[in-house]
């Protein structure tokens, strides 16, 4: 699945004079940032939930490569902390955000709330008899995209638009799709630094009231990114939240989720063990070890969105002012112990 999609990972040491509690002169903290532009096309939720489970398989690596070959000195020990940010091509309204935020979000396929078949393909991204609207023909970019796929996987464009390519394309999709969605279990969820921008900033609701959705969105943005044809919430700046919360059910696939319109299980069976990520270097305690201390992130101070008359003084982004459809976001944080 090679989009050409990035991450990046950096490893900071915060310097011992900026922290002023005498009680930890003997522990290193140590910050995770991780940099991502997750894939664009909302009918590719299943793209994005794969490049998430691949991010934090990376980021726990990487943090595992940091504790073995940078030690701290001796007589001291090291506490990590992750923040992830980046346009992560998702709205707050979405399974993705839902899945990564929310501690018991497994348990939401339990009770139909999330479904297996959010995260899986959509026929209009093969098909364009299958596209919403009065203009059923693919644009150039996507039809670029879709000759793109084919050349990947040695196929013809009118092979893969047939309702058979799709079936067979998507059976496959799913069980991917329910492997990730269990690693998922390991993962922690995340907090967003902006989740509660709308509770202290009630004015960011200002004539916003057009804005479909957004009063779904809890505390996030109205918008991150403003352009002619959408104008929605895509970046974030997570830190680490909650321990998942135990799972309810089995999402093994079964026979009755091969078929594309099928949903998730609701088996209150309990689920098998989880095995050892990477190759059974690191075990789901082991991941919780990194990144739980008794120090944590908590956000102070958050840049603030412009507002809607600012945006459309020329129509909307990007434009001669402003050079992104994005807008910038910023956090800080402080280190707070417990």
């Amino acid at each position: 699945m090679d989009k050409q999609n990035v991450g990046l990972l950096c490893g900071l040491r915060v310097k011992k004079d900026l922290i002023r509690d005498s009680d930890q002169s003997d522990v290193e903290e140590r910050i995770v940032v991780f940099n991502t532009h997750l894939y664009w096309d909302w009918r590719g939720l299943y793209v994005r939930l794969e490049q998430m489970r691949h991010a934090f398989e990376s980021i726990i690596h990487f943090t595992h490569s940091l504790s073995t070959d940078f030690t701290p000195p001796e007589g001291s020990s090291a506490h990590y902390h992750l923040i992830m940010c980046g346009d992560f091509n998702t709205t707050p309204s979405t399974p993705l955000y839902k899945l990564l935020t929310m501690p018991d979000a497994i348990n939401l396929f339990a009770s139909g709330s999330l479904s297996i078949s959010q995260f899986l393909p959509r026929q209009s991204m093969f098909n364009p008899a299958e596209r919403s609207g009065t203009d059923k023909k693919m644009s150039t970019s996507q039809l670029g995209n879709l000759e793109k796929f084919c050349a990947k996987i040695g196929k013809e464009v009118n092979e893969v638009t047939t309702p058979e390519f799709f079936e067979s394309f998507t059976s496959q999709r799913r069980i991917e799709t329910i492997n990730s969605i269990k690693r998922f279990r390991s993962f922690p969820s995340l907090n967003s630094a902006y989740g509660r921008y709308r509770n202290v900033n009630p004015e960011a609701d200002v004539s916003c009231e057009d804005f479909e959705g957004f009063k779904d969105w809890k505390g996030e943005p109205v918008f991150t990114s403003f352009e002619g044809n959408f104008k929605g919430t895509f970046d974030y700046i997570f830190t680490i939240g909650p321990k998942r919360s135990p799972p309810l059910l089995s999402l093994s696939p079964s026979s009755s989720q091969t078929s594309t319109s099928t949903s998730s299980s609701s088996s209150s069976s309990s689920s098998p063990p989880l095995p050892g990520l990477l190759d059974g270097e690191i075990m789901e305690d082991e991941i919780f070890q990194l990144f739980r201390s008794s120090s944590f992130l908590t956000p102070v101070s958050l840049l603030r969105i412009p507002s809607v008359a600012q945006l459309s003084v020329q129509v909307a982004l990007p434009n001669e002012m402003n050079g992104s459809d994005h807008i910038p976001i910023a956090c800080n944080f402080a280190l707070v112990y417990s």
